[in-house]
């Protein structure tokens, strides 16, 4: 009975039949059950019905089949269920070299290691060819708390650990309060210890039951485990088992740029594997003093788009910032060129990277409309003919096209996919984007549009401007009731402008309704709409010719 109890990691005083994996053959899931009371043992697997004093019978024997021994304590176990392999002998020298090379690969620190410090005794398996981990590193933490990893590459598993455990192994303290990070290999454990993280336990290729789960109940639980879809469905099952005990599970994605897993990524990049780490705990932190410190040591400048407009960007506190910013007008009152002519002085004069989305105007004219702020003919006339344009316009066009691109009928999953090759992003206009997930259009839709936006320029960092139109009743007039047909625009943006249309004057008269950044205000604006040119115009205070568009003037 001690053999089965310590097997089957119970106590012997359940009640009815208790769920088990089998512990005859490889068992990722519970498929036997057992029962003290009775004293029988089901597998409904492939094992048949048996005994408990028969189940005691054929582990003991398997035990010294593996092991060459009576003493099932001093025994390590091996999950497989197959015979034992012949393997040839080789110098123990050589198998130690090989197994120190073996884990200094992985970033490790060998003298710590040896030390004990991850949290478990290293050994070497080198001297007895006719043990079953000969070859092996063994990690363990006694009480047949341990894991190998066959270093010879034979036809044995690569992996072996204790008969009939599931999650087995604790590297570091655990004082049954702090966050428990869940990893998949024994590697990717000791890559956290390796950086202080504790407690950390690997899963071994075992499931999380219930059962298991049970032991996490009110605790924090990061998960950690491989960037691939079997890591993907394994987070998404256990995080389900993790909720249903009452745990909570926080679902930590590996950067792709580090490795697929954190043993990879403590051997191939450890500083900024160690940087990544940092980032998740603060992330957790009771509070700011990580970020606080990143903050102050980093020189990250914020991302600044300035209008060419001085008395606008004066209003906006230096020029568009990250977040969603939106412009509205009423029809024909130039704000699609507007917003294109802040696009190309943004990558022509300011250095930045442009995606300008359009949802009405062909990308043929919005090209040739880019290239009229750099040429002498009107846009309109080279729309018809492109070759109209100068050789330096050509010239300068091509290397335009190298940092700005222009798109049309994108939803807000397709600019999430492209985003984060982009500085500025301008959709033009709401209205007209297309439904998330290509859905009818339906009026909420405009809503989910832009908190997806908002969302995608919080968490990005990222200047996202959005035109849009102004109902009837707003027409000549600009307030911050006039954007409330705009789903929930006035909620989430930073910055809130409106163009009113002076056509007899040829001049615009912006007004900054909404600001969160600085104040809110009015300027005038002249234009030239056949070279998108807008030039800071004349207001009660006097004149400021500052322009924007291009280089050209």
């Amino acid at each position: 009975m001690e053999l089965v109890l310590k097997t089957l990691n119970l106590k012997g005083t359940e009640k009815g039949n208790t769920q088990v994996n089998c512990p005859l053959h490889n068992d990722g899931n519970p498929s036997a059950s057992i029962n003290f009371e009775k004293g029988m043992f089901q597998c409904f697997s492939n094992c048949k019905g048996m005994t408990i004093d028969e189940l005691e019978r054929r582990l003991q024997a398997r035990v010294e089949k593996d092991s060459g021994s009576t003493d099932a304590g001093a025994a390590l176990h091996d999950t497989s269920a197959g015979p034992s392999v012949p393997v040839a002998e080789r110098p123990s020298a050589e198998i130690v070299a090989e197994a120190m090379s073996h884990l200094e690969a992985r970033g490790l620190d060998l003298d710590a290691l040896i030390a004990g410090d991850y949290g478990c005794e290293v050994t070497v398996q080198a001297d007895d060819p006719t043990h079953p981990l000969y070859g092996y590193i063994v990690f363990d933490q006694g009480d047949d708390k341990f894991v190998g990893r066959n270093i010879l590459d034979d036809v044995r598993p690569r992996y072996r650990n204790s008969l009939g455990q599931r999650i087995q192994m604790v590297l570091g303290d655990d004082d049954d309060v702090a966050p428990v990070w869940l990893v998949e290999g024994i590697f990717d454990a000791l890559a956290l210890r390796h950086l202080g993280i504790e407690p950390v336990i690997p899963l071994l290729g075992s499931d999380l039951d219930e059962a298991g789960a049970y032991s996490f109940r009110g605790r924090s639980v990061f998960l950690l485990l491989d960037a691939d879809y079997k890591g993907w469905k394994s987070t998404s099952e256990i995080s389900e088992v993790l909720e249903t005990v009452g745990a909570n599970p926080l679902v930590l994605e590996m950067d792709p740029s580090l490795g697929s897993d954190p043993s990879e990524a403590l051997a191939t990049d450890s500083e900024g594997f160690e940087q990544w780490v940092k980032q998740q705990l603060a992330r957790y932190a009771p509070n700011d003093e990580a970020y606080i410190h990143r903050l102050v040591t980093k020189s990250e400048p914020i991302t600044m788009i300035s209008t060419g407009i001085p008395t606008w960007d004066r209003l906006l506190g230096g020029g568009f910032k990250p977040g969603v910013h939106v412009i509205g007008a009423e029809p024909k009152a130039g704000k699609s060129s507007l917003v294109l002519a802040l696009t190309t002085e943004a990558v022509d004069n300011q250095g930045k990277t442009g995606l300008y989305l359009t949802y009405e105007i062909p990308k043929r004219q919005s090209w040739v409309r880019v290239a009229s702020t750099h040429d002498p003919t009107p846009w309109n006339e080279l729309e018809v003919d492109p070759q109209l344009m100068t050789e330096d316009t050509v010239e300068w066009l091509s290397k335009m096209a190298r940092s700005m691109r222009i798109e049309s009928g994108w939803t807000v999953q397709q600019i999430k996919h492209a985003i984060k090759d982009f500085d500025i992003v301008i959709v033009d206009y709401l209205q007209r984007m297309p439904a998330p997930y290509k859905r009818e259009m339906l009026r909420h839709s405009i809503g989910e549009n832009i908190s997806g936006l908002s969302d995608l320029a919080r968490d990005m960092g990222k200047v996202i401007i959005v035109v849009s139109s102004l109902p009837r009743a707003e027409y000549g007039r600009i307030t911050p009731s006039s954007f409330k047909e705009s789903g929930d625009i006035e909620y989430v943006v930073q910055s809130a402008t409106g163009l009113i249309n002076y056509q007899a004057q040829g001049k615009l008269l912006g007004n900054v309704v909404l600001n969160t950044r600085g104040e809110t205000g009015t300027f005038w604006l002249d234009r030239d709409l056949g070279h998108l040119k807008f030039t800071e115009g004349t207001d009660p205070r006097g004149t400021n010719m500052a322009q924007l568009g291009g280089s050209n003037g």
